[in-house]
């Protein structure tokens, strides 16, 4: 069961809001969805999972995400936020800042939080693989224009206990995934 939630910002100006909007989306583990650009990755995460319902963080090496390297985040579920544990340079271009070793929520506008938190809830007790894709405010700057897909791991398989996130640029590197 796949379901799609819209938020957006207040204001007076509807272009500037557009780029405001977010689409937060929770699609199930099984089928794998298909979502434009994150192919690659997709087939990645299910061939590490196996027979489980989500792969560990330990399944996968660095090997694994070549082409994918900077637009590659890792957090740990911490409470009911995220720390990253690795932050690839793609997300620091894009967000203007390393988040490595810091708590998602304690990096954001506060009025996104508490949707943040809830859609970051649902992906764990589903478990759900999550796409979101909007404008992200930035300091200094106007909001910019992003989709990540957040993959759920499992250190035994069954209950969230990280997630490995995938930033989408326009063709979303080769494919991370080999024959061999």
């Amino acid at each position: 069961m796949s379901r799609d939630i819209s938020v957006s910002a207040s204001g007076s100006d509807p272009e500037h809001n557009k780029k405001r909007t977010n689409t937060y989306r929770c699609l199930p583990l099984r089928p794998l969805p298909e979502i434009a650009g994150y192919s690659p990755i997709l087939r990645l995460w299910d061939l590490k999972r196996g027979d489980r319902l989500m792969p560990r963080r330990a399944d996968f090496t660095f090997e694994d995400f070549l082409g994918w390297h900077g637009a590659i985040a890792i957090s740990v579920v911490e409470g009911d936020d995220l720390r990253f544990t690795l932050y690839g340079t793609q997300y620091v271009e894009l967000l203007g800042g390393d988040l490595t070793n810091k708590l998602l929520c304690a990096s954001m506008d506060e009025s996104l939080i508490a949707r943040t938190k809830s859609y970051f809830a649902d992906l764990i007790h589903g478990p759900h693989i999550g796409h979101v894709s909007g404008g992200a405010p930035t300091e200094g700057r106007d909001f910019i224009a992003f989709d990540v897909l957040d993959m759920p791991l499992s250190e035994n398989g069954q209950d969230v206990t990280q997630f490995l996130h995938a930033l989408c640029t326009a063709n979303c590197g080769p494919s991370p995934v080999t024959d061999s």
